[in-house]
């Protein structure tokens, strides 16, 4: 939410400590017609930016890594996005870490080639 309200808290976050250190978190859902969205304030505001256009822009300003997490896989156990991950990995340079839907840990290789740098998992470990 801070990243998209005030884009210039990436840009000076980069120039003062370095890319490397400033990390985007991009929540995102498919709208009624299966098309991804990036939302923000807990997943309650539609930005209007589809992930790939607004990975490219935190990359632009600075962000030195992202993280894409499928508000709508979250939790679900019905593996990460492949798709999407896909799209936003080949868009940007930076590495990228996905998020989202992991029903174990045959789940994280496919994310992987899709094009992701790391997998995150949470109700894997926790349940």
């Amino acid at each position: 939410t801070s990243a998209f309200e005030n884009p210039d808290l990436v840009k000076d976050g980069a120039r003062l400590v370095g890319a490397q250190s400033i990390v985007v978190s991009m929540d995102y859902k498919k709208n009624l017609f299966g098309k991804p969205r990036v939302y923000v304030k807990n997943g309650q505001v539609n930005t209007g930016y589809d992930p790939i256009a607004y990975a490219k822009k935190m990359e632009d300003l600075g962000a030195g890594e992202l993280i894409l997490h499928a508000i709508d896989r979250d939790g679900m156990y019905t593996g990460y996005d492949l798709t999407v991950i896909e799209q936003v990995a080949h868009s940007v340079q930076v590495p990228l870490v996905a998020c989202g839907g992991a029903s174990g840990m045959a789940d994280f290789a496919p994310a992987i080639l899709a094009g992701a740098s790391a997998v995150a998992a949470g109700s894997i470990f926790v349940y």
